[in-house]
């Protein structure tokens, strides 16, 4: 619906320009709104439904404690939208995953239930797991690549 792409930009665009301006009873108001549309199955993969994930991401970056009360309703339903395996070329797999990977930054996950949260957890990893499996992954390398100049001695 031309009216819901529409309020839905505006929303986005307000939260993103100035959420330092808007009052919590708004923010709050804008979050309920993203939870509509994101649990809204009629709208999956639709234009509203994109513009509410870029809502639920500048959400969850901008005013956090917005979300809090439908942060598990809005987390479940952006990982039952995000395949498991994102392509990388797919526009919408992307938006997912970065809303995903805002809520994971920026939100207080103590109110999502135990497997939203693990779920949450398994697919976008902390910056602190990514690290250390970066970590791990360059000292495999160079455990290789020392095994590889002894075995060719």
């Amino acid at each position: 619906d031309d009216q819901c792409l529409l309020g839905i930009r505006v929303l986005h665009r307000a939260v993103d320009v100035c959420v330092s301006a808007l009052p919590a009873l708004v923010l709050a108001k804008v979050a309920e709104a993203a939870k509509g549309v994101l649990t809204d199955n009629t709208l999956h993969h639709t234009r509203v439904d994109r513009k509410a994930l870029m809502l639920g991401c500048v959400l969850a970056r901008a005013a956090p404690a917005a979300l809090s009360p439908h942060l598990e309703a809005i987390t479940a339903a952006v990982l039952k939208k995000s395949p498991i395996a994102p392509a990388k070329a797919d526009p919408f797999s992307t938006l997912c995953t970065n809303c995903l990977l805002m809520i994971r930054r920026k939100c207080e996950l103590t109110s999502l239930s135990a497997s939203t949260a693990s779920e949450l957890k398994a697919r976008v990893p902390s910056e602190e797991d990514a690290l250390g499996a970066l970590e791990e992954e360059s000292e495999v390398e160079e455990e290789q690549a020392l095994l590889d100049v002894e075995s060719a001695h």
